[in-house]
């Protein structure tokens, strides 16, 4: 169903937007009031969006999160070395943002929204436009990164019957 306010609903638990009515709380933050807090512990993903840097390789970008924000070594290469592993992220790490299929693309995205650890990601729509096996793939990699990490996972997207 579109326009149910799926996206709407997702930029309002992320503080994004603010609800025109009522409260929100997300790990016990008010996100539009505590947007900074709360971003350490969340991971965002807007299906069509990217957050890699387009001119480099993904590899660039994933260091570049790193420093920004501050993740510890220890943390990132564990992380790293997980998402290479779980995503298939071998043979795309050096390859420019730019050369990436969409299938490609996405797990490259889910793997730098995991890199700081986060509690709780938001996927807005993430398989839209991927094929059914790329679907299966990203299903599959969301179910073993709840298993494994424990880490909820919130997920939008239009259901065609």
């Amino acid at each position: 169903m579109t326009q149910a306010g799926k996206s709407t609903t997702i930029k309002i638990l992320t503080g994004i937007l603010s609800p025109t009515a009522g409260s929100v709380s997300v790990l016990g933050f008010e996100p539009k009031r505590d947007r900074v807090q709360l971003m350490k512990k969340i991971g965002i993903l807007f299906g069509q969006r990217t957050e890699l840097w387009w001119d480099h390789p993904v590899i660039t970008s994933y260091l570049w999160k790193k420093d920004v924000w501050r993740i510890p070594d220890e943390i990132f290469n564990k992380n790293l070395n997980l998402v290479i592993e779980l995503l298939d992220l071998h043979d795309i790490i050096n390859t420019f943002a730019r050369e990436l299929s969409l299938g490609q693309r996405l797990r490259a995205d889910i793997g730098m929204l995991l890199l700081h650890n986060p509690e709780v990601i938001f996927l807005d729509e993430p398989t839209l436009g991927l094929d059914v096996l790329g679907k299966k793939k990203v299903i599959s990699f969301l179910k073993q990164i709840n298993k494994e990490q424990g880490t909820t996972i919130v997920v939008t997207s239009v259901l065609y019957r």
